[in-house]
């Protein structure tokens, strides 16, 4: 299974709160409020991170854990349901610096039109990587990220340092935990 695949499972959960019995448990939650999202037959193990509400947009971090190399990845994901006369196409971001990060489209979706389609409720679902430097750095003194649409909206997502530090810590956690108990081993 694709890592992106395993990625997107675990930003579900943590989205939408739904959570499919047996197969894919939330095995925890950690102190912070991340989390561990435990399926034996994924090569990874996920760390969901709250889900963040402003404005009619939904966000979380999501991490990625290699069951035996212990490589990360953290993911993004955003969310936004809105009412209008079109689609907004989210399509870019960059970070503070100006440096562009790798955005992809997940979903989008027409969730109502009414009155022969004058103004319709979207959502689309966006996620981009985030690369270790970023989250650490983030941890220290929060983070912002600016989306731009086509319509030519933009947004500019504020990540609080509270949020990447538990995102790391939960990290740091389970890292350690499976490296001492392949170590006991």
């Amino acid at each position: 299974m694709q890592l992106s695949h395993i990625l997107l499972g675990i930003a579900f959960v943590g989205l939408y709160g739904c959570v499919s019995t047996g197969l894919r448990d939330v095995s925890a939650t950690t102190p912070l409020g991340v989390q561990i999202v435990d399926d034996k037959f994924n090569a990874a193990i996920g760390l969901s991170g709250p889900v963040q509400r402003i404005e009619g947009k939904q966000w979380n971090l999501v991490t990625s854990v290699g069951r035996t190399t212990h490589l990360t990845n953290t993911t993004l994901w955003f969310y936004e349901s809105y009412t209008s006369d079109q689609w907004k196409y989210w399509y870019r971001a960059a970070d503070e610096n100006a440096k562009e990060l790798n955005l992809r489209k997940i979903d989008r979706n027409v969730l109502l039109c009414e009155g022969g389609g004058a103004a319709c409720t979207y959502s689309e679902s966006l996620s981009l990587d985030l690369e270790d430097k970023i989250l650490q750095n983030a941890a220290a003194r929060g983070f912002s990220i600016k989306f731009y649409s086509k319509t030519g909206d933009e947004y500019v997502l504020s990540i609080p340092a509270a949020v990447a530090a538990a995102q790391l810590d939960a990290i740091s956690t389970l890292t350690r935990s499976k490296t001492a108990s392949a170590s006991a081993n």
